[in-house]
């Protein structure tokens, strides 16, 4: 019981140090050399300069009056119109330096670039030809993970605008969303996890059998980005951390959020109800197989119910806040839910300490990380009551599947 508080303890510390904890105010810097000129460089970085669009993020770039402007983005909006950011320059020392500041975005609220400022200084290198390029970015951070997807943001920019000079070639995405390379990183996720289960056959079934899972639940979310209309969708892992489903454009409909959310654990529903009907058909299997299979219905259920803990950053947290929308409803749906998985877990053989320790960490990990927010540039569209109820029913009869399932597999594994 002690290693279990022990072990629950670290996760919370480690999601809230990942996603909530208040940062203040950083400057991320990030330096290249360059083989091109500084009026090239500076064409290629300034936002009024000829060649602004090279990474093809820009379409083009409408100027105001003095040093202000508007950035229309290849990107859309919810409306599938592109999204435009206005902007003004600031500290302009022409093929020198300038400092950018975004004043208004047509998808996020104006909050969100407050504190926001980038700063560019170019200066010459060893010869006439070659260029040092310093970018820095001050913002104010809640949680270290968005602070390290920043740096490695402008790090893989800069590596494109270098090739991008150098052969006037532009190479959209990059190597980490590369299929092979999310291949070898759900390998190489697998074989981090597997002495965490014994270095065993059995232990590597089990690492094996948690990465198709987590792989599963993120390609629900995918199937309901396509479903809600986006043009693209597209999974990414994060090694021991599970994975990342990013769609093509903001969310419009309080629906699509909810609905995306419980496609998580809700396609999983399709995969173990599967596995379990091939159980209960299928003639006598090889005990490793026949393990790897009920192994899998058990880490489906257990990992898909606990995407669906009333957690603010989790997927049932998101669900919840789109269905219920005053702080008085969201607080008894809260408490409710909680206690729906109380008993679930309880009546699938959880000793009930270790359950009250989830529960407990669960709520701790909803209140630490609710500030954490993105706010959208105008209100979602409500939902409607159909619409209400459907989510409700769907999120109630995928949660008592999984706990079925939970309860089945212990009987077969233990």
């Amino acid at each position: 019981m002690v290693v279990t508080i022990l072990f629950l303890g670290a996760i919370l510390l480690l999601i809230w140090l990942l996603l909530a904890a208040p940062l203040g105010c950083r400057t991320l810097s990030n330096q290249i050399t360059v083989r091109a000129r500084r009026e090239d460089v500076w064409s290629a970085l300034f936002p009024f300069g000829q060649s602004f669009d090279w990474d093809k993020g820009v379409t083009h770039v409408v100027r105001h009056s003095g040093l202000a402007g508007t950035m229309v983005t290849t990107q859309d909006d919810r409306d599938g119109k592109p999204i435009r950011r206005d902007f003004v320059i600031d500290r302009l020392q022409p093929y020198d330096c300038f400092s950018l500041q975004y004043t208004k975005d047509s998808a996020l609220d104006d909050a969100f670039w407050r504190d926001f400022v980038r700063t560019v200084h170019l200066s010459q290198a060893a010869t006439d030809l070659e260029t040092t390029i310093k970018i820095n970015e001050t913002d104010r951070y809640r949680g270290i993970a968005f602070l390290v997807f920043r740096w490695f943001a402008r790090r893989r920019s800069l590596r494109k605008l270098k090739l991008w000079l150098k052969t006037g070639e532009y190479r959209p995405g990059g190597v980490f969303e590369n299929p092979y390379v999310q291949a070898t990183v759900a390998i190489g996720s697998t074989v981090l996890l597997w002495p965490l289960f014994g270095l065993t056959q059995s232990g590597l079934i089990m690492s094996s059998v948690l990465t198709a899972v987590v792989a599963l639940h993120e390609y629900g979310h995918v199937l309901a980005f396509r479903l809600m209309g986006h043009k693209t969708a597209r999974m990414i892992f994060v090694p021991l951390l599970g994975g990342i489903a990013i769609g093509s454009r903001p969310y419009g409909r309080h629906y699509e959020i909810a609905f995306s959310a419980l496609m998580g654990a809700g396609f999983s529903v399709f995969a173990s109800a599967l596995v379990l009907t091939a159980l209960g058909l299928a003639p006598p299997l090889h005990a490793e197989i026949e393990f790897a299979l009920w192994f899998f219905v058990f880490v489906a259920g257990a990992f898909n119910a606990a995407n669906l803990l009333p957690i603010y950053r989790f997927d049932g947290g998101q669900l919840l806040r789109q269905v219920f929308r005053t702080p008085l409803q969201l607080g008894v749906a809260t408490v409710i839910l909680a206690w729906v998985f109380v008993l679930l877990s309880l009546y699938a053989g959880m000793p009930y300490e270790y359950v009250l320790a989830i529960i407990g960490v669960a709520l701790s990990l909803s209140w630490l990380t609710n500030r954490s927010g993105v706010k959208p540039s105008r209100p979602l569209t409500p939902m409607t009551g159909y619409e209400r109820v459907a989510i409700s029913s769907a999120a109630i009869g995928t949660i008592t599947f999984h706990a079925f399932a939970i309860q089945i597999a212990l009987e077969k594994l233990v």
